[in-house]
């Protein structure tokens, strides 16, 4: 029952929470594409606040280990994904601008989802693959004039038990094409926190764990190569990045 009451009292004051922040960063999502700076600052600071703050309203907090492996620059963050407050988390902690690869139904969202839009998040139809390629495509220009990190869930959808599910392809046909640097956070706690299909709050920690970057060179796929070595490469892709996961996880 605790629970519960504790659940309903986050949600109101989130949503509180949410417009406040909404009312301050809307000036920021409507600047022009040229105003990249002042956009990222918005990302950076303004929605990473709102973010920690989604979860100390829980009454838990965040811990990061690692941070000190984040290569400058734009990057790929692949993470484990089973609650809402790993997103929270995730763009609250590991403060640059950063986009997001979302479910497009969240950018149904009155004000939020336009806001979202607005500040480079990238919504992706599940089963429509040309609506996701150029979403991506519009991604790609956004990191390259605007230094834009992207914050990836290869999962693709919240783990219903908080353990890692198979890795989806999306990913690493992405980190090829951009050619930035993967870097793996496994995600501790968040599920425990608040679980996929529960309408229940426990406070706890979320910890961060950056583990180290994964050269996407190494999975480069040769021009001359065949279909079935691009495949292998990709396999292994895969098969690196959800052992380095499962490993930091505890899940091997």
């Amino acid at each position: 029952m605790l629970a519960r009451l504790r659940a309903v009292y986050w949600w109101v004051v989130f949503l509180v929470w949410t417009i406040f922040w909404l009312v301050i960063v809307t000036p920021f999502a409507m600047l022009p594409a040229f105003c990249m700076r002042l956009k990222g600052f918005a990302l950076k600071a303004i929605v990473s606040f709102w973010a920690r703050g989604a979860v100390f309203l829980s009454g838990s907090k965040i811990v990061m280990k690692g941070r000190e492996k984040l290569p400058d620059g734009p990057l790929i963050i692949a993470a484990n994904h089973s609650s809402w407050m790993d997103v929270f988390s995730l763009f609250g902690e590991i403060r640059r601008p950063g986009a997001f690869v979302a479910k497009k139904s969240l950018f149904w969202i009155p004000w939020f989802g336009w806001a979202m839009w607005r500040l480079w998040q990238v919504p992706l139809t599940r089963g429509n693959s040309e609506k996701d390629k150029r979403s991506l495509a519009k991604l790609l220009e956004k990191i390259r004039w605007g230094n834009v990190s992207v914050f990836w869930f290869p999962e693709g959808t919240r783990s219903m038990d908080g353990k890692l599910a198979q890795l989806k392809k999306g990913l690493y046909y992405f980190a090829t094409e951009t050619m930035l640097p993967v870097v793996p956070v496994a995600v501790e706690g968040a599920h425990k926190i608040q679980p996929k299909g529960s309408f229940k709050m426990f406070p706890g920690q979320v910890t961060l764990n950056i583990l180290d970057p994964i050269n996407i060179t190494d999975y480069a796929v040769p021009g001359d190569a065949t279909e079935q070595q691009a495949d292998e490469k990709r396999d292994s892709f895969i098969k690196d990045l959800r052992g380095r996961l499962a490993k930091a996880l505890g899940q091997e």
